[in-house]
């Protein structure tokens, strides 16, 4: 990120003296008059601003490549991970969670979003799970638990309904979770993981 960042410097501050270059000319050429080895001169001139610019073109080509290229790695290191990844708020909303995470909740991952985490802890662990996150958010220190993971099933629900889990439909599976706040402090980035 940082050497686009040069690059678009550069680009600019390179850019922003040759027009002011270009300007200087013209009012010069203005004031003496365009003779034939000016005009030679400026059309020179013109033509390596013009290589310049198409190599700046060819480097912010190459950068965007390479950096939809770490994209692309990312989001398949991400959400093929063999463990769930989930970034909660603080009050346990769902933010974001890879496919791995989604498929151990039995919820498609588009309908997690802003949905609560805790919702998916067995009733008797909930307090585990709740101490965790206070740990995490208020304490800001990274920690882990066991909890049992309610599962509803998914193909009984009804289509475009909003599933709640009902524990006597519901598989459970226990989980351990390991989580840790982020830099900022408003989310908790969350790895679960089956015990077995």
């Amino acid at each position: 990120m940082k050497k686009d960042m040069t690059v678009s410097a550069t680009f600019i501050n390179g850019r922003s003296a040759k027009e002011k270059r270009v300007d200087d000319r013209r009012k010069a050429d203005r004031r003496a008059g365009s003779s034939p080895e000016e005009m030679h001169r400026l059309i020179h001139e013109m033509a390596i601003q013009k290589f310049e610019l198409e190599m700046q073109n060819e480097a912010l080509l190459q950068s965007r490549d390479e950096l939809k290229e770490g994209l692309d790695r990312f989001t398949r290191l991400y959400d093929f991970a063999p463990i769930g990844y989930l970034t909660l708020a603080r009050d346990n909303t769902i933010i974001e969670a890879n496919l791995t995470g989604a498929k151990m909740l039995g919820i498609e991952r588009s309908r997690l979003t802003g949905d609560r985490f805790g919702r998916f802890i067995a009733p008797g662990d909930r307090t585990i799970f709740n101490a965790l996150l206070d740990r995490v958010f208020n304490l800001k220190e990274s920690g882990c638990c066991e909890v049992l993971l309610q599962n509803e099933n998914a193909s009984e629900q009804p289509q475009g309904s909003h599933p709640t889990p009902n524990p006597d439909k519901a598989t459970q599976r226990k989980i351990r979770i390991e989580a840790v706040v982020s830099d900022d402090s408003q989310e908790c980035l969350m790895v679960i993981s089956d015990i077995r």
